[in-house]
């Protein structure tokens, strides 16, 4: 995986988006960690786990296929195997919003 793909992870059921799956744009391929980490969005990991890291797209509005790339969201740390699909465009479209966020 590059910097700049896109990819989908499983999620929970019953997550407090209702989704059922996270998008993320990847912003450092796969790699081992060199120390334990605890990330922003609570998962622990060890030393040498090999994870992906990159920037969730946020649901935005009711429709099934807009999503926003929120400008100031923590990084998410994942491991490799939660990857269900990668490497597939999500193109940008002209849209005004009045919020701190990009529109994708």
């Amino acid at each position: 995986m590059e910097v700049g793909n896109n990819f989908v992870v499983n999620v929970e059921e019953g997550n407090s988006e209702g989704q059922e799956v996270w998008i993320v744009c990847c912003t450092k391929p796969l790699h081992k960690l060199n120390g334990p980490l605890n990330c922003k969005w609570g998962m622990n990991y060890n030393e040498r786990d090999e994870v992906v890291v990159g920037k969730y797209y946020k649901k935005w509005g009711n429709s099934y296929s807009t999503y926003v790339l929120l400008k100031d969201s923590h990084l998410v740390y994942l491991y490799s195997h939660l990857v269900r699909a990668m490497k597939f465009l999500i193109p940008p479209k002209n849209h005004h919003a009045f919020c701190n966020e990009f529109i994708i």
